[in-house]
């Protein structure tokens, strides 16, 4: 049997706590080497294993931390000669699986590796028992099979999912009052935005404005320029101080206006 064979077989019987980190497995395990009886050994790379695993790469390296805090394989880091950082290698501890006859039926158990076969997996191996066992790494068909990539759709459908959710922002009355103001969707304010608003809130902060301040300075902001004139987070900084030494009466108010605002 084939160094890669080996690990095969072993990797398809081994359980990790996540569906998806087995697919992983069995990828890793189809690029081990073996050198003169030593550990067997894989580095193929993330960038390989996304592209024979067919996930993106967030999720291959989740999956092999997940094989890592099972202990179903070990990390080592690697360099190369000038210090620099290499591919990650993997260690995985392959036992090769023998056929042990009891009465009617067989029992798996480990065995260690390079152990010589006996009893009716012998005779398979020599043509001179019963047929051998199906071909190693051969994949499950069937109902089976199709659960088993409907599961993997699914849970890579809510790892992308759940990647994709923006993560809840802490309430500020001030930000929130100023997005309000500026006629913004507060569930669908982009990092510029957020950026541009927070900036505006932080100042308004230090000039000693509220979250009632900017309701009040953003009507004050629309009589004084007009209701058709787009009222931005920075604009209302610059506008503040005098917005806040503005009448609030609108009768007999004079058009304070610039001429483009007119």
């Amino acid at each position: 049997m084939s160094t890669s064979a080996e690990a095969l077989t072993w990797a398809w019987r081994q359980a990790p706590s996540k569906p998806l980190a087995k697919y992983v497995l069995v990828a890793l395990a189809g690029e081990t080497t073996r050198v003169q009886g030593g550990p067997y050994m894989a580095d193929p790379g993330v960038a390989k294993l996304v592209k024979l695993t067919g996930l993106d790469e967030s999720a291959v390296r989740r999956n092999l931390l997940v094989l890592v805090k099972d202990k179903i394989v070990t990390k080592e880091r690697t360099h190369d000669g000038k210090g620099h950082r290499g591919e990650d290698r993997y260690m995985l501890p392959v036992a090769v699986v023998a056929s042990i006859p009891n009465g009617s039926r067989a029992h798996q158990a480990q065995s260690p590796v390079g152990s010589k076969p006996s009893g009716s997996r012998a005779q398979s191996q020599t043509g001179t028992g019963p047929a051998a066992e199906s071909p190693v790494g051969s994949k499950p068909t069937g109902r089976r099979a199709r659960t088993s990539t409907k599961n993997q759709e699914q849970e890579q459908e809510q790892e992308q999912e759940h990647a994709a959710a923006p993560r809840k922002r802490a309430r500020n009355d001030l930000f929130d009052a100023i997005a309000t103001a500026c006629g913004w969707d507060l569930t669908a304010i982009t990092k510029s935005a957020g950026a541009e608003c927070g900036k505006a809130a932080a100042e308004i902060k230090a000039a000693g404005g509220t979250a009632a301040m900017v309701t009040l300075y953003a009507q004050r902001y629309r009589r004084q320029f007009g209701a058709d004139i787009q009222l931005t987070p920075s604009a209302l900084t610059k506008w503040w101080a005098k917005l806040a030494s503005a009448s609030t009466g609108t009768e007999g108010a004079t058009d304070t206006r610039p001429e483009w605002a007119r």
